[in-house]
C-alpha cells in the first residue's frame, strides 16, 4: 500500500457516515478541527503505511477520552507498529484524567539528575534531593518522580531509578527489545519513562476515575475498527504494568481486570457514582465497558 494510498483511505473513510457520526456524537463543535488533525497526523512517516481503519479507531478513542492527537501538544498519539496503528496516552495525558477526576490537590512529575540524587528510601517512599542542584536541562538522569496528594489529604511520591524504567521497557515493549528506533521509547525515552511512573503511582496508590480506567486499558492497544472494544496489544501490554504484576500475577486476567482488580467495590461504585452525577452516564461515550 503507497502512502497515497493510505492518506486516501483515511480521508475516504472520514467522509462516510459510519466514521465520521461517533466523532460528532463525541465532539460536537470540536469535531470538524479534530477530524482534520487525524488526517494530517495519518500522513507521517510510518504511520501513512499503517491501516487507515485502525488510524481512525486509534483517533477515535482519544476522541472519547477529549483529549487531542497532535504530537507536539504530548496528550495522545497515534504510533505505528507492524502495518497498525496503536493509541498511546501521553504523560500530560494521564495528569490531564487525573485532574479532571476533582480528587487530586496537587500533583508533579519531574526527572531527577545525578548531580541531585541524594537519596531514596523505597520503603517510606521518602526521596531527598538537593534542589540548589535540580536541572532540568542536564542529560545525565538518575531517575524519574512522580507525587501526588488527594483531596482527602493523602500524598505519596514514587521515584524509579532509570535502570528500572530500562528494565520495564524491556520487559513489556516488544519495539523496544528488538531495537526499533521508530519507537516512543527511543525517540521520547523521558516522556515515556514519567509517563510509566504516573501511571503506576497512579494506578497503585491513586483514584481511578472511569476515564483514567477506560485510557489505562486502551493504551498501547488497537482496534481493528471504530466499533471494536476489545483491543488487542501488538507491542506488550500495558506500560502502566510494575514490577509486581509479573508472570505469577493476574495469569490469564486482560488489561482491564488487572487495572479494575486494584480497587475495591465500594471504591469502584463510589467513584461511578460520582461521574455519573457530574456526566449522567456510567461510561464513556462511544466506548464500551466490556
Amino acid at each position: 500500500m503507497s502512502n497515497q494510498e493510505t492518506r486516501v483511505s483515511v480521508r475516504g473513510l472520514l467522509q462516510q457516515e459510519k466514521y465520521l457520526k461517533p466523532f460528532n456524537e463525541v465532539l460536537g463543535n470540536k469535531a470538524p478541527q479534530f477530524v482534520a488533525s487525524i488526517m494530517q497526523v495519518s500522513n507521517s512517516g510510518l504511520l501513512a503505511k499503517a491501516d487507515p481503519r485502525t488510524i481512525i479507531a486509534a483517533a477515535y478513542t482519544a476522541a472519547c477520552l477529549d483529549l487531542p492527537i497532535e504530537k507536539s501538544l504530548g496528550f495522545a498519539h497515534i504510533v505505528p507498529y507492524a502495518g497498525k496503528a496503536q493509541f498511546q496516552i501521553g504523560f500530560k495525558g494521564l495528569i490531564q484524567l487525573a485532574l479532571r477526576s476533582g480528587q487530586y490537590a496537587a500533583m508533579n512529575d519531574f526527572k531527577v539528575n545525578t548531580k541531585a540524587f541524594v537519596s531514596y528510601d523505597a520503603r517510606s517512599g521518602e526521596l531527598v534531593i538537593d534542589s540548589d542542584k535540580m536541572d532540568e536541562y542536564d542529560e545525565d538522569i538518575a531517575g524519574y518522580a512522580f507525587y501526588f496528594k488527594l483531596i482527602g489529604g493523602f500524598e505519596k511520591t514514587v521515584y524509579w531509578p532509570k535502570a528500572k524504567v530500562e528494565a520495564h521497557a524491556q520487559r513489556y515493549s516488544q519495539a523496544y527489545k528488538k531495537g526499533k528506533n521508530d519507537s516512543p521509547w527511543f525517540q521520547q525515552f523521558d516522556a515515556m519513562a514519567l509517563k510509566t511512573v504516573i501511571a503506576n503511582s497512579l494506578r497503585k496508590y491513586g483514584i481511578l476515575s472511569i476515564q483514567m480506567q477506560t485510557a489505562l486499558k486502551f493504551d498501547q492497544s488497537v482496534r481493528s475498527d471504530i466499533t471494536d472494544d476489545n483491543p488487542d496489544y501488538i507491542d506488550g501490554q500495558a506500560a502502566f504494568l510494575d514490577d509486581g504484576d509479573g508472570d505469577n500475577a493476574d495469569t490469564g486476567a486482560s488489561t482491564e481486570e488487572k487495572v479494575l482488580g486494584r480497587l475495591s467495590n465500594k471504591d469502584k461504585q463510589e467513584i461511578e457514582a460520582d461521574e455519573k452525577k457530574e456526566t449522567g452516564s456510567e461510561q464513556l461515550p462511544g466506548l464500551g465497558k466490556n
